[in-house]
């Protein structure tokens, strides 16, 4: 009996010991798993990263020192991001990547016009609808079609051929087309109650003199890449807007020298990637100067050769056409934005009736949240003097897309050099029969002398 004790006490020590040991395994296997979580890393978000770098911007240095001159002088700062849609495996993510840059900007307009002026239209409807005393209806073929010919045309189908079915409408009078959309189940609300508020917002007006000063862009381990813009509008950029398309050249130079631009730029082409935009320079001889970076993607991969280089040059020509439609936006553009936002629930008991009457319950309780908004900027300036400043190609450092781009320049320089080519006219060839005055010569090359001056280094 003493021993049988003796078995059972030491069954359940070990029963007790076991459990122990099972607790500690299952300690062990949670602060294993949390550890593990904890090792994960982090996914960064290149949104976040983007918008940390605009708020640095804005809060240090030269951002700083622009948004209090924008303040001083009754200007307007305003920033956006944009996702490059795709990742870099696509052979045309270097062209999302350029499109991201004019979905920032397009978001940077839109806000703009909307602090000008803005047309809101709002409306907040609840309704409320019982049908408690009623009973839910039987199918009706009247809402259908007519019910003796669908009776009869479900007769003919049992009993004809699908060949001979065409010749069996056409005799009943029914539009082949009609017929081939067989009766829906029909549906019947009994109870609704719901809540929607709309607003509708139309804004319009100029855009001329919005410029970028800076751009971002952020990037992660998952290759996700977002792009951010800082853009500023002031009364002295819109005036040189103005002067540029009104002043014929007429612009006096400042009293700073700026950089030999083609240098500066074709210093480092690798540079030029990052680079979006317009932008107001001053030049060597301290003349300001627009400057419109363009960029397109020749995303070609043919082994052949002389396709890759003509389709780098449709590259090339999309690249000045952005840079283009760039300047024409900042001298002149226009734009209107239109949105409409729709928010609210819905709840509703409804009943689908089939057309064998079956009737089947059908509960909504859903929520509504809806926005649709539509921007369209438009602009069209005769200008003269534009000329192409420097164009490049080159891989991207991270993933190898081939990147073109063209730099296009406006200066007083050039507008007037375009105009006195223009507006040439030859002067009197002295003939040769009789002797020349040095003085003469000098006066009768006054349109070769248009030409000299054209062609001068300076003037570029």
């Amino acid at each position: 009996m003493r021993n049988f004790q003796k078995l059972l006490l030491g069954l359940a020590l070990a029963g007790l010991g076991s459990s122990a040991v099972y607790a500690s395994a299952y300690r062990v296997d949670i602060e294993d798993e949390a550890v593990a979580e904890a090792s994960v890393p982090e996914v960064v978000d290149p949104n976040l990263v983007v918008d940390k770098m605009i708020t640095e911007y804005l809060n240090k240095g030269k951002g700083k020192e622009i948004r209090k001159q924008m303040k001083e002088s009754n200007g307007w700062i305003g920033y956006a991001t944009a996702e490059v849609s795709v990742s870099p495996e696509n052979p045309d993510w270097a062209k999302f990547r350029r499109n991201a840059y004019d979905k920032a900007v397009a978001d940077i307009e839109a806000q703009y016009i909307k602090m000008q002026y803005q047309s809101i239209k709002a409306e907040n409807v609840k309704e409320l609808f019982a049908n408690a005393a009623g009973e839910v209806p039987d199918f009706s073929y009247e809402d259908a079609g007519d019910p003796s010919k669908f009776g009869q045309i479900l007769d003919k189908l049992l009993a004809v051929t699908e060949g001979k079915l065409d010749k069996e409408l056409d005799e009943l009078g029914v539009d082949k087309e009609q017929f081939a959309r067989a009766p829906e189940s029909q549906r019947h609300v009994m109870l609704s109650e719901s809540l929607v508020k709309s607003t509708m917002v139309e804004s319009m007006g100029s855009i001329s003199g919005l410029i970028p000063v800076q751009t971002f862009e952020g990037f992660n381990e998952q290759k996700e890449h977002v792009i951010g813009v800082v853009c500023v509008v002031s009364p002295k950029l819109k005036q040189f807007a103005y002067d540029v398309l009104h002043r014929r050249g007429q612009i006096a130079p400042t009293d700073r020298a700026g950089e030999d631009l083609y240098e500066l730029f074709s210093a480092d082409d690798a540079l030029l990637i990052d680079q979006f935009g317009v932008r107001k320079m001053i030049d060597e001889d301290g003349y300001p100067v627009l400057i419109s970076f363009g960029q397109w993607s020749n995303s070609s991969r043919s082994e052949n050769q002389t396709l890759v280089r003509k389709y780098r040059m449709a590259a090339k020509k999309q690249a000045e056409a952005q840079a283009l439609n760039q300047l024409a936006m900042f001298l002149n553009g226009k734009t209107m934005v239109q949105s409409q936002s729709d928010m609210g629930e819905l709840f509703e008991e409804a009943y689908k009736v089939h057309p064998d009457n079956y009737k089947e319950q059908d509960m909504v309780n859903s929520i509504i949240d809806t926005f649709h908004e539509k921007s369209r900027d438009v602009s069209k300036v005769n200008v003269s003097g534009l000329v192409p400043l420097y164009s490049w190609t080159v891989k991207h450092p991270d993933y190898g897309h081939e990147i073109v781009g063209v730099i296009m320049m406006w200066s007083p320089k050039t507008e007037k050099a375009a105009r006195e080519s223009r507006e040439w006219k030859p002067g009197r060839t002295p003939s040769s029969s009789g002797s020349v005055p040095a003085q003469e010569e000098q006066n009768g090359r006054n349109g070769s002398k248009t030409g000299e001056d054209y062609m001068d280094l300076d003037d570029f």
